[in-house]
C-alpha cells in the first residue's frame, strides 16, 4: 500500500495522472509537469483557442462529475469559491489551451452522440488534446456519462481508450476523476462504515444506470440489520480501467482518513496495491 501527496503518475499502457482532489491553484510544480509531459509549449495567458495552430499544451477538461450541465459548466467558466478559479482560467494561467467537454448525465445520450452537433464538438476535443483531465464530483456521474450498461465504453470513450492506449494522449483526474481511473470504482459511505461492514457485507454491487439523474450512485441501499449500514457503507461500479488492473486507489487520502477506507476495498475488490493519494 502507497500513501503519496498530492500526485503520482501510473506507467501502464496509459499515461495517467492521479491527483487527490482540492488541489490548490498555486500548486505550480503540479500543473507545470503536466504540461511538460506533453512536450508543448506553455504560454501563460496568451494561448490561442485555435487547436490547429497553437504550440501551447491542448487540454480537453471534463466536467461529468458535476451534478447538472449548468454546475459543469459553473465550474468551467465561473469563479466561485476563493482560491480556487474558473477551470477555464486556471489552464490558461498555466500556459495551456483548454477547451470544455459538455457531456454530463443531463445530456450524455446527445452530447457523447457522434453524430449530432453537440457530440462532433466533444469528439474533436477528444480526439485532439494532449491531455484530458477529468473533474471531481461523484466517479458515479463519471460512469453513466461515458459507459454503457453493462460497463463496457460508449463510442466516444472508445476513441480516448484506443487514443490513450496507442500513446496519444495523456489522461488525468482529481478526487472523483482519479477515483473512476480504476476498475471498480468505489465510494460514498464512509472510512468508519465500509471498515465495520467489510466483513459481513461489503461494498454494495452497483450498475452504471445508478450514476444517472436521480440515481443511487454508489449508495448502499440494500435493506441491513444494523441501522448505520445504508448511511456508512458504499458501493462499487465499473470504472474506467485505466491503471493497471491489480491496483486500487483511494483520495483525499490524509485529509479524511481514507485509510480504514482504503484496506477493506483492497480485500472486498481482490486487489494487490492499494494507492492513496493526498
Amino acid at each position: 500500500m502507497f500513501w503519496l501527496p498530492a500526485i503520482i503518475a501510473v506507467v501502464g499502457c496509459y499515461r495517467v495522472f492521479l491527483l487527490g482532489g482540492a488541489v490548490l491553484d498555486n500548486e505550480a510544480a503540479m500543473y507545470n509537469l503536466m504540461a511538460q509531459q506533453t512536450g508543448r509549449t506553455q504560454q501563460p495567458n496568451s494561448c490561442s483557442d485555435n487547436w490547429a495552430t497553437t504550440p501551447c499544451p491542448r487540454i480537453g477538461v471534463v466536467t461529468s462529475a458535476s451534478a447538472t450541465t449548468q454546475d459543469g459548466n459553473d465550474e468551467y467558466y465561473v469563479e466561485e469559491d476563493p482560491g480556487f478559479l474558473s477551470f477555464e482560467k486556471l489552464y490558461k494561467g498555466y500556459g495551456f489551451s483548454p477547451k470544455h467537454v459538455t457531456a454530463h448525465i443531463d445530456n450524455y445520450q446527445v452530447h457523447t452522440d457522434l453524430q449530432s452537433p453537440q457530440g462532433a464538438a466533444n469528439l474533436y476535443i477528444l480526439s485532439t488534446a494532449d491531455l484530458i483531465i477529468f473533474n471531481g464530483g461523484d466517479q458515479s456521474r463519471h460512469a453513466r456519462t461515458w459507459l454503457l450498461n453493462n460497463g463496457s465504453y460508449n463510442p466516444m470513450m472508445s476513441v480516448v481508450e484506443k487514443r490513450a492506449r496507442d500513446g496519444q494522449v495523456i489522461l488525468a483526474g482529481t478526487s472523483a476523476g482519479t477515483m473512476i481511473m480504476g476498475n471498480p470504482t468505489y465510494g460514498d459511505g464512509s472510512s468508519f462504515g465500509q471498515l465495520y461492514f467489510a466483513k459481513s457485507y461489503g461494498l454494495a454491487q452497483k450498475q452504471v444506470s445508478d450514476g444517472a439523474v436521480d440515481g443511487s450512485g454508489l449508495e448502499d441501499v440494500r435493506n441491513g440489520t444494523d441501522c448505520l449500514l445504508n448511511d456508512y457503507n458504499g458501493g462499487k461500479m465499473p470504472g474506467f480501467g485505466y491503471v493497471l488492473n491489480h491496483i486500487v486507489t483511494d483520495t483525499h487520502f490524509d485529509r479524511r482518513s481514507r485509510l480504514a477506507r482504503l484496506i477493506p476495498a483492497l480485500k472486498n475488490m481482490n486487489k494487490r496495491y492499494g494507492v492513496g493519494v493526498d
